[in-house]
């Protein structure tokens, strides 16, 4: 193991909280079931509650924060709710996605009513002129979507890859069910519970693979670093050019649940106080 030569202090953001983590230069975000938190820099910004839990990841847009089924000011943190970005009426939410410019969104979903006529389980895209289904069954719904301009995928134990009109494109091998899946610079990485892949999504090319025990990990945005925390807490650099093999630890006082990155800091969330804490990438 090759240990990061050079050591950047963490900083503490106060009155921190929340695993589900995003950051777009000094807009930092972090989501726990219904309440979503930001800041500027390390100044608490807002806090605001939807009321409900949501699965959402959120994503900073421009001055939105798009998280599931609403929208945040970045500025005032006032809650905008965007009905079509919900799950279909009969569905409880168990992952949605956004993708990077807010154009489209996916949402994956779990039947409310056990003897009811749907199907179980479901993926969606949600645009304003109504859901498209993508997948339903009776599998294990889905704990994590993604989609960009190009593609969505829907996180199967074999990942369903699909064009945003729908059409199938290919499936992805895998172990068990998705539990992130982030796609940078025509990367996707699929962060399963013992494993880590990386994708060429567009060819169905495996760039790399790394066992393990993995809580989570993103990609950096120019696709060549996947940032990942560790069973046991400890937080790492893997190269998708080495195909993952090989890694750089990131010192960290205290074990790490959470990680995002915009590809200038490092913003993770940690299991013991401070909860949020920054570093130069």
């Amino acid at each position: 193991m090759t240990p990061d030569s050079a050591v950047t202090p963490w900083q503490a953001l106060p009155d921190g909280g929340g695993t589900v983590l995003a950051v777009a230069g000094d807009v930092r975000v972090a989501a726990q079931s219904g309440r979503l938190r930001a800041w500027r820099g390390l100044r608490p910004a807002w806090s605001v509650e939807v009321g409900e839990a949501n699965q959402g990841r959120p994503t900073v847009v421009a001055d939105r924060v798009l998280w599931g089924p609403y929208a945040v000011d970045v500025d005032t943190g006032a809650v905008t709710v965007l009905p079509f970005a919900r799950p279909p009426a009969g569905y409880a939410q168990t992952a949605h996605a956004w993708s990077a410019d807010g154009s489209l969104a996916v949402a994956a979903g779990r039947r409310r009513d056990r003897g009811g006529s749907v199907p179980p389980a479901a993926a969606w895209l949600l645009g304003e002129s109504g859901p498209q289904t993508l997948w339903s069954g009776s599998d294990v719904p889905p704990q994590a979507v993604f989609v960009d301009p190009a593609l969505v995928v829907v996180g199967h134990r074999n990942p369903e890859v699909d064009g945003t009109d729908g059409t199938p494109l290919r499936t992805l091998d895998g172990v068990t069910s998705a539990q992130r899946i982030d796609g940078r610079a025509g990367r996707l990485l699929v962060v399963e519970a013992g494993l880590l892949s990386v994708w060429d999504p567009a060819r169905g090319s495996l760039l790399g693979r790394r066992s393990g025990g993995w809580v989570d990990a993103c990609l950096t945005p120019d696709g060549d670093l996947v940032l990942a925390a560790d069973m046991a807490g400890k937080l790492f650099r893997l190269s998708v050019a080495a195909g993952l093999v090989g890694e750089v630890e990131v010192p960290a006082d205290g074990p790490v649940i959470g990680v995002a990155t915009d590809g200038q800091v490092l913003f993770a969330s940690f299991a013991g106080l401070p909860a949020l804490r920054v570093r130069v990438l």
